[in-house]
């Protein structure tokens, strides 16, 4: 299921836009309401997506996803934009397969969460479902200079995605 869920978030490689009027709980920009407020949020590069399951097609064309670099530390900064955590790299790492005709480097990450313990934060849905927790991997295309210049372009950015679901156990001593 992770893999199906890398691979369709990963074929979803483009820059959303953010802004001032972000919002969980009010109905009125809820992700289903985006496509209305946002034109690259509608039709084939649709964000959000939920993922039926039974109508998920393989694509026999796509190439395994493979992260290479030197995985150990690197530098980072943290900082809340006021809608997610974004926490940006310095870092080599590359991310080759699926349908990416370019290589792309690792610029940060994000993460979207609920404004509760277990209050729908994701973006996406697997069978009409949310989840609590989404992370989101940003890599732009080696062929730009950074991300700023990535972002303005079609092919400049592709994003893995992770569905995290909380789970409750209780420890005795």
């Amino acid at each position: 299921m992770i893999r199906l869920i890398l691979v369709a978030l990963l074929q979803l490689a483009m820059y959303a836009h953010s802004s001032e009027d972000w919002c969980y709980l009010d109905s009125a920009c809820e992700p289903s309401t985006w496509s209305l407020h946002y034109d690259s949020c509608n039709l084939n590069w649709q964000s959000p997506i939920n993922i039926v399951t039974n109508n998920v097609v393989t694509d026999a064309n796509l190439r395994p996803i493979q992260i290479t670099g030197v995985f150990g530390s690197s530098e980072a900064v943290v900082s809340n934009n006021g809608h997610t955590v974004e926490v940006t790299l310095s870092s080599d790492y590359i991310l080759t397969g699926a349908s990416l005709a370019d290589p792309h480097k690792l610029a940060g990450f994000h993460i979207h969460f609920g404004s509760t313990q277990n209050n729908i934060g994701s973006e996406h849905y697997i069978n009409n479902q949310g989840y609590p927790l989404e992370i989101h991997y940003v890599f732009y295309n080696t062929k730009y200079q950074d991300l700023t210049t990535a972002k303005t372009q079609s092919d400049g950015l592709a994003v893995v995605g992770a569905l995290f679901q909380v789970r409750y156990e209780i420890f005795w001593l």
